[in-house]
């Protein structure tokens, strides 16, 4: 996308920003529920057996159904601040191209065109 559209249609610190907002998400997302359910199950696991620890019995009541609600904190940094705006800057990158103002991905090379079928 970078190398599509001019820097003003996606600045590098936007990308960087929107980028680390990702990680972020990610990060939550492991940190409120992958990690902590997946050391409870895992000791059910030890326990009971890999079929209880499967069970809807299991995955629907207490620490590991709680946690799966809190994971939503992740999701939403992911989705909300995280991919909306790589959507926004693609469309921007788009209307660049679409519009004339792609420049040349590498000095020395040529700009990039659009052919349209006639």
């Amino acid at each position: 996308m970078k190398e599509l559209a001019r820097e003003k249609a996606l600045s590098r610190g936007w990308r960087a920003g929107v980028l680390g907002v990702m990680a972020a998400g990610f990060g939550l997302m492991i940190l409120l529920n992958l990690f902590p359910a997946g050391v409870v199950q895992l000791y059910d696991v030890v326990q009971n057996g890999y079929a209880h620890a499967r069970s809807l019995d299991f995955t629907m009541h207490g620490f590991f159904h709680k946690s799966e609600w809190v994971r939503v904190i992740g999701d939403m940094t992911f989705i909300l601040v995280g991919t909306l705006p790589v959507l926004l800057g693609t469309l921007l990158s788009v209307k660049a191209i679409l519009t004339g103002c792609s420049s040349p991905a590498v000095a020395g090379q040529p700009a990039l065109e659009t052919h349209h079928a006639r």
